[in-house]
């Protein structure tokens, strides 16, 4: 018995392309191409029943504390930014009288 296209439908669900990711010179496939596209389960991709290569990478050692210094330095940028906004309101909200955590006495 051939299975229709709702059965496959129901199997593995269809993905949606994301075209703002595409490589320049990178076009769509035409009506009449469709038919040597697939799909696994999974999402592997097939060109007229042959699986489509993907190569995978990995980061070596210095490409990874390379990577974790610079996420610790975005970290303590974040905070350093985090702490200023917080005094400069503080300071602000002191000097018109609104909510804040302490007041000093103000040398004007």
């Amino acid at each position: 018995m051939a299975r229709t296209r709702e059965d496959e439908l129901k199997e593995v669900p269809l993905w949606t392309a994301n075209k703002q990711a595409w490589p320049p010179g990178v076009r769509t496939i035409g009506q009449n191409e469709l038919d040597c596209l697939g799909v696994d389960r999974r999402g592997n991709l097939y060109w007229d029943g042959k699986p489509v290569e993907v190569k995978h990478f990995s980061l070596t050692f210095w490409q990874k504390f390379g990577a974790v210094i610079i996420a610790g330095s975005a970290l303590v940028a974040a905070i350093g930014a985090g702490v200023q906004g917080w005094t400069a309101y503080h300071d602000w909200a002191c000097r018109v009288d609104w909510p804040a955590a302490t007041c000093g006495v103000l040398l004007d």
